[in-house]
């Protein structure tokens, strides 16, 4: 190889590895808050009186403890069906009050996992459904960079919730999310 081919070769050979090794220290998840939009697909069991599929909308918001730690609250609406198909609607209001999710990696795509907890009100249900419901849950999910201070993503939660008055019920949310970083 001539001289005149080998200094390109090796500049490319060295920018190469400097960039490669530091690929693992790009924590650079610069915001501390966040807050977003989200909508997706709720379902239930028999043990709160209500159709188990059902369209699921709301809003959050987050801080962040870590580059890889994140607190986090929100708020969802939906409007399920009595299972005796009674004619009014009945409005379901999630909130869960504390998130904690732990991200694996913390640049253009954030995988992550966390507990939470969540009160289920209803509202304009009749008396087979109960008017609150609480319980723990589970979480996971997935955040695709889209601009600087833009992701979307994809989280799916599982909740065991007790019912004081009947049966206790197990609910899944699956949601799309749209953030932004403050």
């Amino acid at each position: 190889m001539s001289k005149r081919r080998s200094g390109p070769v090796l500049a490319m050979m060295i920018f190469a590895g400097l960039a490669l090794a530091d690929a693992d220290r790009a924590e650079a998840q610069y915001k501390s808050y966040n807050f977003g939009f989200e909508g997706g697909y709720l379902a239930m069991t028999d043990g709160i009186g209500l159709k188990a599929h059902n369209f699921d909308l709301g809003i959050f918001g987050g801080w962040k403890a870590s580059d890889r730690w994140w607190f986090s609250a929100k708020a969802n609406l939906s409007f399920p069906g009595q299972l005796n198909n009674a004619p009014n609607t009945v409005i379901v209001l999630q909130i869960s009050p504390v998130m904690v999710k732990h991200y694996f990696l913390t640049d253009a795509f954030r995988p992550s996992v966390g507990l939470t907890n969540a009160f289920f009100f209803t509202v304009n249900g009749d008396a087979s459904v109960p008017t609150a419901v609480w319980g723990p849950g589970a979480t996971a999910g997935m955040e695709f960079k889209l601009s600087r201070d833009l992701f979307l993503g994809f989280e799916g939660t599982a909740y065991y919730t007790f019912n004081f008055d009947g049966g206790d019920a197990a609910i899944f949310t699956v949601n799309t999310q749209l953030i932004f970083f403050l």
